[in-house]
């Protein structure tokens, strides 16, 4: 067990096993025995696999459709700015 490792959730969220070690080793063996996902890093998720989908059985790859990656860099496309207008106006009124 990594003395390092910091608490993500629950009572003592942001200690560190080690000080829980020496500071309330109580709760530290309650956790070994009831609680042990609390005690060890998440396991990481594999990344969804990237399938070419079809639309009536053209690969959309073939029909030019990309996903617009530089929309996380550089924000929308012009062409959206309105339609987001639109939204952002209509959530403003609720």
């Amino acid at each position: 067990m990594d003395k390092e490792f910091i608490i993500k959730y629950g009572k003592f969220a942001g200690k560190t096993i080690g000080w829980l070690q020496e500071n309330n080793e109580g709760y530290l063996n309650w956790a070994i025995k009831n609680a042990p996902n609390l005690l060890k890093p998440p396991t990481p998720k594999e990344p969804p696999k990237s399938e070419s989908k079809e639309v009536k059985g053209i690969p959309i790859h073939k029909l030019g459709m990309y996903p617009n990656e530089n929309f996380w860099n550089e924000g929308p496309d012009e062409r959206c700015k309105p339609y987001l207008e639109q939204i952002k106006n209509k959530e403003n009124e609720k």
